[in-house]
């Protein structure tokens, strides 16, 4: 009989045990669950600066950003105006204007175009613009 309550209490005992086995085992990972946890709060340390550091390259790519559009928008109205004061030329309106107009009836009727282009009397020669850098030659 006492080898049959001994039998039954090494059961009771080893079911007992067995009922204790999830909470053991999950008391033997607290180590674990702190070293993580210790981890995670050092990584969050470290990922703050690290977005704050985002945050700021964000707003200072931004801000480069709209710094070259202000300054494109600029040089783009200074291109634009040099272009128009280089593409004026007041001897070359005049003159443009002069071939034209009234002023060519004193040249033959062809404007300045004509006026280097006559033919010596008596000969068959003509003084002509060309040659090298527009100097006057004489041509057949």
């Amino acid at each position: 009989m006492e080898q049959a309550r001994f039998g039954a209490g090494l059961l009771t005992g080893a079911t007992e045990l067995g009922r204790q086995i999830p909470a053991i085992q999950a008391q033997s990972f607290l180590p674990l669950e702190t070293q993580l946890g210790l981890a995670r709060t050092v990584e969050s340390l470290g990922q703050q600066p690290f977005l704050l550091s985002q945050d700021l390259a964000r707003a200072q790519a931004g801000a480069g950003s709209q710094a070259g559009q202000i300054y494109q928008t600029g040089m783009q109205s200074a291109i634009a105006n040099q272009q128009r004061a280089d593409a004026y030329s007041p001897l070359g309106s005049f003159l443009s204007g002069a071939g034209g107009g009234a002023i060519s009836g004193l040249f033959g009727g062809g404007g300045f175009g004509n006026l280097f282009q006559s033919t010596v009397p008596g000969s068959q020669y003509a003084l002509a613009r060309g040659g090298s850098e527009g100097s006057l030659t004489w041509r057949d």
